[in-house]
């Protein structure tokens, strides 16, 4: 999960900079866009990694019978934004 959360972080500044770029004449709106696509791609794959993850985590309490309403409010929390 900590690449996926690289990667959203390293799309973000992709965009800051294609930014600056075009303020200086050296980048286009389309790059902005590439780059703005690219930024949404990489939070689609870490929300759908972090789904993963939880849902994984929930079928192995369940399976395992620690499945409690402590773990339900623990499991609760990773949604709480931050």
């Amino acid at each position: 999960m900590a690449a996926y959360e690289k990667a959203v972080q390293s799309a973000v500044l992709q965009v800051k900079t294609i930014r600056q770029g075009i303020i200086a004449g050296q980048r286009s709106n389309l790059d902005l866009l590439n780059a703005e696509r690219q930024r949404y791609k990489a939070r689609l794959e870490l929300s759908e990694e972090k789904y993963r993850y939880i849902r994984a985590w929930i079928t192995l309490l369940y399976h395992s019978g620690q499945l409690n309403p402590a773990k339900i409010h623990e499991i609760s929390q990773y949604f709480i934004a931050a």
